[in-house]
């Protein structure tokens, strides 16, 4: 399995280390076999080349020895060979060991590799660190160890077992017994196995940490290595990523281990680290194009442990890594994967992420206005709603009426947790705002396809609805909003809509502007406005008021033509208007229908000077 018909005859045909020139002249003397002092496997004379070969060689090499010094001091095979070394005795008396095939011993290096690559993976998640920004140390390997030790006794999962070399489970699994009984029953042996699994963690630890991308490493790493990145794939579709904070955790610590130190992101080159490790912010510019995204996040998880990731943005992130990481980004797409397949209650959208945070929300609540309720709401949103660009809906009304605002969190499904309270300063003083505010695209899109424009009303049109009903409603909802207490007056700063009620209404008043000629009025007068507040009882209580306003039939009923004609002449006309409730020009209207003479107006003038004398 590890054999490499490509090294050098002076090296080993498993790691590609090479031999001293000593040992090589006593092997190709005594013709002997020996020890790899590097990965442990046994050397036979006939692996060697011949003695003329062998002075060829050496020749070759002295011919230019210091930049074969140089070589040999920077080759991944030495530098593993002193880390290595002094273990030697023990690794070979385990590896080598003419109680169990070359073939299951062969195996076994790969499966503890894959289980000591597992651990390290799990402890770069449970620690947030990288094993590319530590320094390995003794401690680290012991702990390692020790959670290895339960496998010399008990059976290795069958997911480590995967694609074994030249050997079924079953066999394997059957050598594996053997071995483990005879580490059980043999004090030494076991303490030279533990050894040498702290000879083969420094391997694994150094083709994760500094080997991982490299090339022309010795064959003995490099079957690891490939075997590893096999089993990487999957490890983490097997292992559950349940939260979002493992989802970050485990793609921070893939892609800090394969980026090089400049990035180059949508054509701009970006310095990637920062004291030795991956900014979040860096990151999130990486899988999101949007530096602070996964701040927010991280910020979110505080509060809401539970928050998910929703499927349409987990494949923008997937889109994104893999244009800019290319192959070296399957294993984080992997671990998206495995996000996705541990949560099956993820939101379709990731504008639907508000769910978080306002669980019964009815997000397609103003998608077909189809009762006077709804209507209603659109009519205060029109008036008072803020449309974010980043779909942020905002309704904030005045202290004093804190309860329209309950009534909108109860009737669209907020979470009223999220609803609060700011101070402002206006020109009568320091004044209180009661506001709640989320974000939807779903809903401000609704909005915006009604007619909602975002401009102080500008350039609103207000929406089209099926029935009389629901166009009152709305406006009722939209005078809660705008209007003036006490009145059936709007005060605004958009004539346009003015016009459209106008006209939309038949309002016999003209829009008229203010004294600044800034803003605009336009009363609706008191039978439309009755009209409006019979049609739904459900508004702001303060701004409810029915005004008496008869109809001239009604007033014929109640008056003749004679009573009429005597009543002008004793009393003003005001007076007449108070005592039956109408309008001056209701009475004026049937003065004239009826050809009754009125009084000229310095008429009352002379009758207040007879009354005073």
């Amino acid at each position: 399995m590890f054999e490499n018909g490509k090294s050098p005859s002076n090296c080993c045909k498993y790691c590609g280390g090479e031999f001293q020139q000593d040992i090589l002249r006593r092997i190709l003397e005594n013709k002997e076999s020996i020890i790899c002092e590097f990965c442990g496997i046994e050397i036979k004379f006939d692996d060697i080349d011949t003695q003329e070969e062998f002075n060829k060689n050496i020749h070759k090499k002295t011919s230019n020895l210091k930049d074969n010094i140089k070589k040999n001091k920077e080759s991944i095979g030495k530098r593993i060979g002193k880390l290595t070394k002094s273990r030697k005795y023990s690794r070979n008396m385990i590896w080598e060991d003419k109680d169990f095939p070359q073939i299951f011993k062969e195996n076994l290096i790969i499966v503890f590799s894959r289980l000591i690559y597992t651990f390290i993976r799990e402890w770069e998640q449970d620690n947030n660190v990288s094993v590319r920004r530590i320094s390995i140390n003794q401690s680290i390997l012991t702990y390692f160890a020790t959670k290895l030790k339960p496998i010399l006794s008990k059976r290795i999962g069958r997911s480590f077992l995967e694609n074994l070399h030249n050997i079924s489970i079953e066999e394997f699994d059957n050598s594996l017994r053997l071995l483990q009984k005879k580490i059980e029953l043999n004090q030494d042996y076991r303490t030279h196995f533990l050894t040498s699994i702290i000879w083969l963690q420094k391997i694994v630890f150094r083709l994760v940490s500094d080997m991982w991308e490299m090339k022309n490493i010795p064959y003995f790493q490099y079957v690891i290595r490939e075997d590893l990145k096999n089993f990487y794939s999957y490890w983490y579709n097997s292992k559950s990523i349940n939260t979002t904070n493992d989802l970050l955790n485990a793609l921070r610590n893939e892609i800090e281990g394969i980026i090089p130190p400049y990035l180059k992101i949508e054509g701009r080159k970006i310095k990637m680290f920062h004291n030795g490790s991956l900014p979040w912010r860096k990151l999130s510019l990486i899988i999101c194009r949007y530096s602070r995204r996964l701040d927010r996040i991280r910020r979110t998880l505080r509060s809401n442990p539970d928050f998910k990731v929703a499927l349409d943005e987990l494949q923008k992130w997937e889109k994104n890594i893999n244009s800019t990481l290319g192959i070296k980004g399957e294993n984080a797409l992997n671990i998206i994967d495995a996000y996705r397949d541990s949560n099956t209650d993820l939101p379709i959208s990731s504008e639907l992420k508000v769910l978080n945070y306002h669980p019964n929300l009815q997000v397609n609540y103003f998608e077909d206005i189809n009762n006077k309720e709804k209507a209603y709401w659109l009519g205060v949103l029109w008036a008072e709603v803020y449309l974010g660009q980043r779909s942020e809906i905002s309704l904030e009304l005045s202290k004093k009426d804190e309860i329209l605002v309950d009534r909108y969190i109860q009737a669209i499904g907020l979470n009223s947790a999220y609803k609060s309270e700011n101070n402002k300063k206006t020109k009568s003083g320091i004044k209180t705002y009661v506001r709640i505010r989320f974000k939807c695209s779903q809903v401000k899109k609704n909005l915006l396809d009604l007619g909602y424009r975002p401009a102080k009303l500008k350039n609103t049109q207000l929406p089209s609805l099926v029935s009389r009903e629901l166009a009152l409603a709305f406006l009722l909802g939209f005078f809660d909003g705008d209007g003036k207490e006490g009145t059936t007056t709007f005060h605004l700063g958009s004539k346009k809509i003015l016009d459209q009620i106008k006209e939309k209404f038949k309002v016999p008043h003209d829009v008229y502007p203010d004294k600044d000629g800034k803003s605009w009025y336009l009363s609706l007068g008191g039978k439309l406005f009755n009209e409006m507040m019979d049609n739904y009882k459900f508004s702001l209580e303060r701004k409810r008021k029915i005004f008496r306003v008869p109809l001239k039939e009604t007033l014929k009923n109640q008056i003749t033509k004679e009573e009429l004609e005597k009543l002008v002449w004793m009393k003003q006309i005001k007076e007449i208007c108070e005592k039956y409730g109408i309008y001056r020009r209701i009475l004026v209207d049937l003065c004239d229908e009826w050809e009754i003479k009125r009084p000229p107006s310095h008429y009352w003038h002379r009758q207040s000077i007879k009354k005073s004398r």
